[in-house]
């Protein structure tokens, strides 16, 4: 695999996470204009939406790459895919809505159930988005999914600065509003972009038993995945206050960088698999893997050392409002699991390859040293060390990650470094064609 070879597919991925970069300014500008409070419960709205987009995505939506990437079932598998995305993301945004009033007697915060009011209302409009976005990585169209993504923060930034211009302060409802507006903005232009690939069928060669019985495998994995990503934040407001809980979703919400990254590494890395799988090209598939792994682990330290370093310590004091202060340092924790985030993507390969299995064992182990390691901190009542239990997840899940590399596919150490030569062999011919 050479790099060259994929500049289009690349450019379009990266244009689109910086988005997310971007959004992360947008993210400080939100900070300072809002109070801890209303920003903390503004945050766990958005983690309960993203918890029920993961658990659709993967009983709904992970089927149209899996299964839809053969052609002959793609129709059928259209079919099956929006009537359970609708299902799924229908009943457990409506369960958490009846709920409302036992919710905020358990984590004792009357204001709780304001998010469970909301939440149907946000999670129905984000299903064109996210069916159409899926759509798009089966199909390739990077552009796409930039275009779409770009309509989505594009219109939420509008809405913020014309707020911020206008009001000259943010709150919960007018935060959870401009979300849902740009949420309804991305689903009608994300419709119209995927509006010839939107072809559905009641009829198909493929058994729905096995679309199921791979669909609840990858819930159950990724339900496990999101408790230290999404539901992490509901954990820590039933030891902490709604003040604890906004500093550290500030720095969480900043860190989703790397998961962004990572998201659009797999999204172009997991079609590609599947395909060389299916045509059985495992030299291709070799290649693709390492230098995916070698450049996201060169990336992320680069990133991390920048960040760290007086003078991104320096910008982050100058850009977080002085009650968020305390927000860095959860930030600085956070990248030490940097190194070993290269290593999920062996977890795609494991996947496409329906070693499932394997996949659960090494997720199931990362959730457990999490939540025994958060519990002792927050029994504990020392509030410092909270995002320790975020490291230990993602240090734990890498760790197996590489276990699985080196043992199922006979990964070496060396081929961490092939971004090097690659890299420089690339930039050497633009050189020498720009002579």
């Amino acid at each position: 695999m050479r790099i060259q070879d994929h500049i289009p597919t690349i450019s379009w991925t990266l244009l689109d996470k910086s988005l997310f970069i971007l959004f992360g300014f947008v993210q400080i500008l939100i900070i300072n204009y809002t109070n801890i409070q209303e920003y903390a419960l503004y945050s766990l709205l958005i983690f309960i939406h993203s918890w029920i987009s993961i658990v659709s995505d993967s009983f709904s939506l992970q089927m149209i790459i899996q299964f839809g990437i053969n052609e002959k079932h793609r129709n059928y598998v259209n079919t099956i895919s929006l009537f359970t995305h609708i299902l799924v993301t229908t009943t457990l945004s409506l369960a958490i809505f009846f709920l409302s009033n036992q919710f905020a007697v358990i984590f004792n915060e009357k204001r709780i159930a304001e998010i469970s009011l909301f939440l149907p209302l946000l999670s129905i409009s984000s299903i064109p988005k996210s069916f159409s976005q899926k759509i798009m990585y089966r199909q390739q169209k990077m552009l796409f999914v930039f275009l779409s993504n770009l309509s989505f923060f594009g219109s939420i930034t509008v809405f913020i600065v014309y707020s911020i211009i206008n009001n000259s302060y943010l709150n919960y409802e007018l935060l959870s509003k401009y979300y849902l507006y740009g949420t309804l903005l991305c689903s009608l232009f994300s419709i119209f972009l995927v509006l010839k690939h939107l072809k559905f069928s009641i009829k198909g060669n493929i058994k729905i038993s096995d679309i199921i019985s791979f669909s609840a495998k990858m819930t159950t994995i990724n339900i496990l995945n999101s408790i230290p990503r999404n539901i992490e934040p509901f954990i820590i407001k039933l030891f902490f206050s709604l003040e604890i809980v906004g500093l550290y979703s500030a720095a969480k919400n900043l860190y989703r960088l790397f998961d962004e990254a990572l998201n659009a590494f797999y999204g172009i890395i997991y079609p590609a698999t599947v395909k060389h799988i299916n045509s059985q090209n495992y030299l291709q598939l070799e290649k693709l893997t390492k230098k995916s792994i070698s450049f996201v682990f060169f990336g992320f330290v680069f990133l991390a050392i920048i960040i760290i370093s007086p003078l991104g310590y320096f910008v982050l004091e100058v850009i977080f409002p002085i009650q968020y202060v305390k927000s860095i340092n959860y930030l600085t924790i956070f990248l030490i699991s940097v190194p070993f985030l290269s290593f999920v993507i062996f977890y795609s390969l494991l996947t496409a390859s329906n070693k499932l299995k394997n996949v659960f064992f090494g997720v199931i182990s990362a959730n457990i040293s999490f939540l025994v390691i958060l519990l002792m901190i927050c029994n504990n009542n020392n509030p410092a060390l909270i995002p320790f239990g975020l490291v230990t997840y993602n240090v734990v899940l890498g760790l197996f990650g590489l276990y699985y590399g080196i043992k199922i596919y006979n990964y070496k150490f060396n081929s961490l470094i092939v971004a090097l030569p690659d890299s420089y062999n690339f930039i050497k011919q633009k050189i020498k064609g720009a002579k």
